[in-house]
């Protein structure tokens, strides 16, 4: 993928950018994508590219913003561990292999059974929270009600509810 590609067509990126981003927990929270977001949680924007839209990481968009072109073969990884984020203080480049390692470390590959669920040090819940989550969800409660409750991305609802995220 071409660097700088997100800056030059179109000026008005950045604004749209941040209308979607809630900085108001502090420069060194993170800071939550308000967005569209992929199945993995991750922000999602339209960018025009060659005159085409088409949908890009906004957490790319945010290092182009905030840090400068992407390097080449380089992927924009989360110190925090949180896919919505867009601070870049919390990004760091790396290989798809830094990447790999880095989700092993932290427990979140099918191969790392220990720390899982409310035990990882990265969890935000307790299994009780998660079935009082999953318990509103099936009665009806939005998940975006519920998101706010709890001060989290809706994102983590849906995946919290369908087990895909456990704490």
């Amino acid at each position: 993928m071409p660097s700088g590609i997100y800056l030059h067509k179109k000026q008005d990126l950045a604004q749209r950018f941040w209308k979607r981003v809630d900085m108001s927990g502090g420069p060194d929270a993170c800071w939550p994508w308000q967005g569209a977001c992929s199945s993995g949680g991750y922000g999602a924007i339209a960018v025009e590219i060659e005159g085409k839209y088409v949908t890009v990481g906004a957490h790319i968009v945010a290092y182009e913003i905030q840090i400068g072109p992407v390097p080449e073969g380089m992927h924009i990884l989360h110190k925090c561990d949180n896919p919505p984020c867009m601070n870049g203080s919390h990004f760091f480049t790396g290989t798809n292999l830094d990447n790999i390692r880095d989700r092993h470390a932290k427990g979140r590959t099918s191969h790392a059974s220990r720390n899982r669920g409310f035990s990882h040090p990265h969890a935000k819940f307790t299994d009780e929270q998660c079935e009082t989550i999953r318990l509103l969800r099936k009665n009806g409660v939005p998940r975006y009600e519920v998101a706010a409750t709890f001060k989290i991305h809706p994102v983590y609802i849906s995946q919290i509810c369908s087990g895909k995220r456990r704490g």
